[in-house]
């Protein structure tokens, strides 16, 4: 569902995203990672904040709705924009369902400046949320939540230096 009074930002399934367009006029619609063939994703977003996550771990009222408020009036008066891919590509898997993806990392305008004013204002200390874009996935559009560092950490392999050098030009151009 769209949230901010336009359709710059989603809030869906416990996400804060924000949907982009990525040129894929040129990208191949299939690629193999480590024996696995994915598919490119039909539409493409950034998970801004898992907001899921903190409602599990707060008992504070409304905690979503709330957070969400926030953000549309922090996004008046500071641009949450997607800037550009880092240049990082990782394969995520997931042991539990077996998912796997790639994810290209990327830079968000302002985005850590939202989690600072969250963690002000509610007084917590969330960290900052790995921001990427699941670029292929296994099964069409199943990808995988990658939330904190941890998750970075535990579920993904930087594989920037095993893709061609054709397909992150091509990414990068984004």
């Amino acid at each position: 569902m769209y949230i901010c009074n336009s359709e710059k930002f989603k809030y869906n399934k416990g996400y804060l995203g924000l949907p982009i367009q990525l040129n894929t006029e040129k990208l191949p619609k299939t690629i193999v990672i480590k024996n696995t063939t994915l598919q490119i994703k039909s539409s493409f977003h950034i998970s801004l904040m898992c907001i899921k996550n903190i409602e599990e771990n707060l008992e504070v009222e409304n905690i979503a709705e709330k957070i969400t408020n926030l953000f549309c009036e922090f996004t008046e008066y500071n641009d949450v924009v997607f800037e550009n891919f880092t240049g990082e590509f990782r394969f995520a898997e997931r042991n539990e369902d077996g998912q796997k993806s790639l994810v290209g990392m990327c830079n968000i305008k302002n985005i850590n400046n939202f989690f600072d004013k969250v963690n002000s204002d509610f007084g917590l200390n969330i960290s900052y949320q790995p921001t990427h874009v699941s670029l292929y996935t296994l099964n069409l559009d199943k990808a995988i939540g990658l939330n904190n560092q941890q998750d970075i950490e535990t579920m993904t392999k930087d594989i920037s230096n095993d893709l061609s050098k054709e397909l992150v030009k091509e990414i990068l151009k984004n």
